[in-house]
């Protein structure tokens, strides 16, 4: 947990999951990974706390900082003990992320989460994910952050904080993307900047 409190802004922990839901993400995707959060310090007069900032779907009930109400869907803000606690898991790993400016995506970050406060969790994930792997006739996915799944929130967070160029669409990427020498990470070193190898933060034995 305290590796996950070091971490700065922008920082982010792919999942494994162990739900139907979560390995058909996994499967349709390739990757271990079926979910990705973003970390959070210091939110509005909270230093010192962490949380979490993601998009998910049918999750625990937690007070959401955003709306100042319990949510169980879409966009929220969450302190990270409950959120590691609340998630149905196999392994939980953390990517710090190491950038020049960080006030920049400090502010960025904040921002973001107050715009897409109450948004709904992307009800056509699985089609989304297959359509943004596939690169094909018909496979190019439009931006629309009425609702939004969970890489697409990561993403846009990187563009508006310029560590990855807007050449696509924030919803063409997936969270298979931000596993290490995936689009992510190339995108965000050509910005002259880099995320960490895997350090596990849980890890549920079968």
């Amino acid at each position: 947990m305290d590796v996950v409190r070091r971490a700065p802004t922008g920082s982010i922990l792919l999942l494994k999951g162990i739900r139907f839901y979560s390995k058909i993400i996994e499967c349709a995707s390739r990757s271990n990974w079926s979910h990705v959060v973003i970390v959070v310090q210091d939110w509005d007069n909270r230093p010192g706390e962490t949380f979490i900032l993601e998009s998910s779907r049918d999750c625990a009930p937690l007070y959401d900082l955003l709306t100042e109400k319990v949510v169980d869907d879409g966009v929220r803000l969450v302190p990270v003990d409950a959120f590691l606690k609340s998630v149905e898991k196999e392994l939980v790993v953390l990517r710090r992320l190491f950038v020049c400016n960080a006030d920049i995506v400090q502010t960025m970050t904040c921002n973001l989460a107050r715009e897409l406060a109450g948004r709904r969790w992307e009800r056509n994930i699985v089609s989304q994910v297959v359509m943004a792997w596939y690169d094909g006739p018909g496979g190019a996915t439009r931006q629309d952050l009425s609702s939004v799944f969970c890489s697409e929130l990561a993403t846009e967070l990187y563009m508006r904080a310029g560590l990855v160029p807007r050449d696509l669409p924030s919803s063409e990427y997936i969270t298979a993307d931000f596993g290490v020498d995936g689009p992510i990470d190339h995108a965000v070193a050509s910005r002259g900047h880099s995320l960490s190898n895997y350090v596990v933060v849980q890890h549920e034995q079968k």
